[in-house]
């Protein structure tokens, strides 16, 4: 029974069958009841009691629960109407063709080993490059802190040699004012015996200006000079100011690899609940633009329906149709870090001092809004709001702060809406946070694929669009009706891309943009009704 292509017929199952009831067609709503199944040796006997889930098995391989209504009688499991659907387009019997995918999937792994073999070699050589830039900066601070250390001995030097002179010159004429003092004492003598007392009158009087011009200038003579010490007060502190030259993080990378086939095999592939389909409109054609080794980190659609693109390790912006025509580049003093629409006249952009304005038409550089170190940055209605460590800002184009929220959690992404609600995705938990404008803070909404989640974007019913790079999709969040939520695939690797790294969504068109390929492809799809 078991080849290379399994099969599930039931009927290939039936000499193992100790007991089968009548199973109900395909078409029909199934009836609960116990089975006694042999198990594929042939030895053991086990009962499963098919009352044991409601749940569509199908579903639940992808971790969701759908309520199943119907019975596969070749696949022997119970599904849901949307996967009954799928089932129906299948020939009996429903294959698995494991042997190809278990090829290559080896092969993957083999290319994954190979990569972190070179890796590994390549660690002892940066350690080495870290090792000698530590002992660069060493050096480095050595010789500047004797340079400084020279400067300042030198310069103390010249201000004692100067005040030296200065003190010698002022004893100086200290000693012959003194003397000529004495000089005076002697004549007035002589005189009081030999001389007439008009002599002596008018002797008195020169001497008595002098001595007054002597008085009066003996306070300035009376200065004496000192030294002291004032270090800086961030040198006191030396440790706490520069505890160390930096340190030592690790991070991790994608590997350039193949992606995974995520073939899904008959009767296994999961189906939605919905009547649409996602199909690619257009391909961003990366041989257009201008530079070299150009991978796009964020990229949004703008009002005029063109797209603007930044790039990683790179000081420009392009403004360009979805195929890459018509583009017109903006070389900048800064690498934008995020990238968020303003209105039809601009975009504002994050870099590593703080956001600054973009204009559109024409394409030139703006006014710096506001100074700071922010995560993300969102806009509506001639508002800008910013994230940083535990806080929202909401500013003006003027970069007047209108509103300042402390929050209990660092957010990863936030999107502003029109009403001033704020959607906030935290960094550390598959979770998003709602601000609401007197600045409350609820949780609505916890699932697996908020997991690192790349950007959001929130339409007017409050269903949050998002990507994540760990399950490779794009996914819409909403309210269940029942205080929880619900998460839907909306795009994935089915589509054609793989090892996404940011999207975009726009709420007017509903065309999605997917920045796929580690940053080297650019798709937009549209969603229609079949």
């Amino acid at each position: 029974m078991f080849q290379t292509e399994l099969h599930c017929n039931l009927k290939d199952v039936a000499p193992l069958i100790s007991y089968i009831p009548k199973l109900p067609s395909f078409h029909d709503n199934f009836n609960p009841t116990s089975v006694i199944f042999l198990n594929t040796v042939g030895s053991d006997i086990y009962q499963r009691n098919m009352t044991e889930t409601s749940h569509c098995a199908n579903c639940m391989r992808f971790e969701k629960k759908s309520n199943a209504k119907k019975w596969c009688q070749n696949c022997s499991v119970k599904i849901c109407l949307a996967c009954a659907r799928v089932h129906r387009q299948f020939k009996p019997p429903h294959t698995v063709d494991i042997e190809r995918r278990i090829k290559h999937l080896k092969e993957v792994i083999l290319k994954i080993a190979f990569e972190l073999k070179n890796s590994c070699t390549g660690l002892f050589d940066k350690e080495e490059e870290i090792k000698s830039t530590i002992k660069g900066f060493r050096k480095k601070v050595n010789e500047y802190f004797d340079k400084i250390e020279k400067e300042l001995i030198e310069e103390m030097d010249k201000i004692c040699n100067h005040c030296r002179t200065i003190m010698g010159q002022q004893i100086s004429k200290l000693e012959a004012e003194c003397a000529e003092l004495t000089g005076y004492s002697d004549f007035i003598s002589d005189l009081k015996e030999t001389g007439s007392e008009i002599d002596l009158f008018q002797t008195i009087k020169m001497i008595d200006r002098k001595t007054h011009e002597q008085e009066i200038h003996i306070q300035e003579r009376a200065t004496v000079y000192t030294f002291e010490f004032l270090p800086l007060e961030k040198l006191i502190e030396f440790n706490t100011t520069i505890p160390s030259f930096g340190s030592i993080q690790c991070t991790n990378k994608p590997l350039p690899i193949p992606s995974i086939r995520q073939t899904d095999q008959q009767g296994q592939c999961l189906a939605h609940p919905d009547d649409h389909k996602i199909q690619m409109i257009s391909t961003l054609n990366m041989n257009k633009l201008p530079g070299e080794n150009l991978l796009v980190s964020e990229s949004h659609f703008l009002p005029d329906g063109k797209i603007i693109l930044s790039f990683m390790n790179k000081k420009c912006v392009i403004v360009c149709e979805t195929d890459g025509s018509g583009l017109d580049k903006l070389e900048l003093e800064y690498e934008p870090q995020r990238v968020a629409v303003f209105d039809r006249k601009g975009v504002v952009t994050l870099n590593e001092k703080g956001v600054a304005f973009i204009s559109l038409k024409p394409l030139k550089s703006g006014q710096e809004i506001l100074r700071g170190s922010f995560y993300a940055i969102s806009c509506s209605k001639e508002l800008i709001c910013v994230s940083s460590h535990r806080k929202l800002t909401l500013v003006n184009i003027d970069g007047q702060i209108i509103r300042e929220m402390k929050v209990n959690f660092d957010p990863r992404d936030i999107f502003l809406c029109e009403d001033r609600h704020i959607y906030c995705s935290l960094a550390i938990r598959p979770e998003i946070n709602v601000i609401d404008p007197d600045g409350k803070s609820r949780s609505i909404h916890r699932d697996k694929y908020l997991l690192n989640a790349i950007g959001m974007v929130v339409n007017d019913n409050g269903d949050v669009f998002s990507c994540s790079s760990k399950y490779n999709c794009v996914f819409k969040m909403c309210q269940d009706g029942h205080d929880g939520s619900k998460s839907t695939v909306i795009l994935n690797v089915a589509n054609d891309v793989s090892n996404i790294t940011g999207f975009d969504f726009c709420i007017e068109s509903k065309d999605i943009l997917v920045i796929s390929n580690h940053g080297k492809s650019v798709s937009v799809f549209k969603k229609r009704r079949t």
